[in-house]
């Protein structure tokens, strides 16, 4: 699926990010998606106190907002920024919408990809309520390897 978003996206204009730049910010309304073709893009939060909380890493192929790719909501609930500098396709979202709607393949890969994504979030929340810091840290270690390794790695 990332190679066919790629593929697509490829129509629309490149643009490049510096490390620590800020690509979307929280509040924005959003008519655009951002295909990262390399480079990483953190997703974060600010707490009431300011600090920043990372919720998630979008990595060449991922497609940022993901989780704005198919809402209505208006506006963007939290900050991406280059963790890295990147290279990404500038995409008209309501284009894209009409392409994945008329490509079933590439819909059911991107729900495919969408769910196993949920349920990482899912198990990575869960097991926050019931690990020790050390055991949260080993967690963490594991996951960023299976996420960012490549395919021919066996899982941990």
């Amino acid at each position: 699926m990332q190679k066919m978003q790629l593929e697509y996206a490829r129509q629309f204009p490149r643009k490049s990010f510096n490390k620590g730049e800020t690509i979307l910010y929280e509040g924005q309304p959003l008519d655009t998606i951002f295909a990262v073709e390399s480079g990483f893009i953190k997703v974060t939060s600010l707490s009431e106190s300011g600090h920043e909380r990372i919720l998630w890493i979008a990595g060449p192929g991922s497609m940022v907002p993901a989780e704005q790719l198919f809402s209505d909501q208006g506006s963007l609930q939290f900050f991406y920024t280059a963790l890295s500098d990147c290279m990404t396709y500038k995409v008209d979202k309501k284009k894209f919408i009409q392409h994945v709607k008329a490509t079933p393949i590439l819909m059911s890969e991107i729900a495919t990809r969408m769910s196993a994504h949920y349920d990482d979030l899912l198990t990575r929340i869960d097991s926050t309520a019931h690990m020790s810091v050390r055991n949260k840290l080993i967690y963490t270690l594991c996951y960023f390897a299976r996420r960012f390794s490549s395919d021919d790695i066996v899982d941990i």
